[in-house]
């Protein structure tokens, strides 16, 4: 696993998680950071960890290390008793994505940045581009409208720059966008058997 700004992260060629990474994740980040957090509060250093039924997720976590007790939840139940699958990743979701679009539609709005672009396409690019932007010439870029082969070019390179950090820099983003009210309304949602206790 990879570390960023304090953000765990991996990736496997089907994009899901698998038991490799699971445990990988359990043994390496998640015991060490949850018994540090432990010591931090002067708390027991025992640790209740509830994980969905995914298939990715390593059975044999089950007694893996002796602080941490490991319980899955019911096969089926997921988008049931977890606030969180209610309406709150959801809502995550289509923030990001706005986000996101949003920053593209002002990259692609903007013509000094298609000449940036243009500059640096392979000369397959330029000939579907025409000749380069000559500034000198050219309207101010609220004035000149832009052509569709420039607009796929400048989105090809928008997501050719995208990467990890600009992810998890848009999903921070859309995290904090959340409103209080959305996170109560989710907790209210799982059946009222389902009850809530703080550790003391």
């Amino acid at each position: 696993m990879n570390k960023l700004d304090d953000i765990y992260w991996a990736s496997n060629v089907k994009g899901y998680m698998n038991m490799v990474l699971s445990a990988e994740w359990f043994d390496n980040h998640f015991v060490p950071d949850a018994l540090r957090k432990c010591k931090e509060l002067n708390l027991d250093g025992k640790v209740l960890l509830f994980m969905d039924n995914a298939p990715g997720h390593a059975r044999y976590l089950i007694g893996r290390h002796p602080a941490v007790q490991v319980e899955f939840l019911p096969p089926n139940t997921t988008s049931v008793i977890q606030p969180l699958d209610q309406e709150i990743i959801a809502n995550v979701k289509l923030i990001y994505y706005k986000k996101i679009y949003d920053k593209m539609r002002e990259v692609t709005d903007d013509q000094e940045e298609l000449k940036v672009i243009q500059e640096e396409e392979s000369d397959d690019d330029k000939l579907l581009l025409g000749p380069k932007l000559d500034t000198a010439d050219q309207p101010r870029p609220s004035q000149q409208p832009q052509t569709a082969s420039s607009a796929i070019i400048s989105v090809r390179q928008f997501w050719k720059n995208f990467n990890v950090k600009n992810a998890i820099d848009y999903m921070t983003e859309a995290w904090k966008s959340i409103t209080n009210d959305t996170i109560k309304h989710a907790w209210h949602l799982p059946p009222p058997r389902l009850g809530i206790c703080q550790h003391r």
